[in-house]
């Protein structure tokens, strides 16, 4: 029992040596760096604010897989269409990998020309966007989608028409 007491008293002050050390306590308030406004932290790539134009109850997640549908098609005028989830999706998780930190897309939903089709189809034309890069603007575009809405609601189809460089793309 003495035994016992004695290591914890031993694992106690070690403890308190290095939080002395690194110059941190364990009670110390710490201040994160907020977020961007508009980004989500999982999704820098807001896609999310699409179907949120629909569905706004819809929460983000990481998988971006569970914002297409398997045939779901992207267009962009100087490439063959990319389509399938999985290539749409690889196409984004490229981009969210090569992106730094301080990357955010920002759609402009509001902005979009909506029409509905069949009762289960809306339409979003030129939905506007920007990309920022560390604060900075680096590419501008509009974009049309359509998301198929049924038991859940997903982007169906994607064509990004950018204002010079693409940013969006294989």
């Amino acid at each position: 029992m003495l035994v016992r007491v004695g290591i914890n008293l031993i694992r106690t002050a070690a403890l308190a040596v290095i939080c002395a050390i690194l110059g941190c306590g364990i009670f110390d308030v710490k201040n994160p760096e907020s977020p961007l406004p508009g980004s989500s932290p999982e999704d820098p790539l807001n896609i999310v604010d699409i179907i949120r134009s629909v569905f706004p109850e819809v929460l983000p997640v990481i998988d971006y897989g569970s914002y297409f549908t398997d045939d779901v098609a992207f267009y962009y005028y100087q490439i063959h269409p990319i389509t399938g989830r999985r290539e749409v999706v690889r196409m984004l998780e490229n981009l969210r990998s090569r992106s730094s930190q301080s990357l955010r897309v920002e759609w402009q939903v509001e902005r979009a020309e909506r029409r509905w089709r069949e009762g289960s189809l809306q339409y979003l034309d030129g939905v506007p966007y920007t990309v920022h890069s560390g604060g900075v603007l680096t590419h501008e575009g509009v974009a049309d989608f359509r998301i198929l809405i049924g038991f859940d609601y997903r982007i169906n189809y994607w064509k990004d028409m950018p204002n010079g460089a693409p940013f969006f793309e294989p």
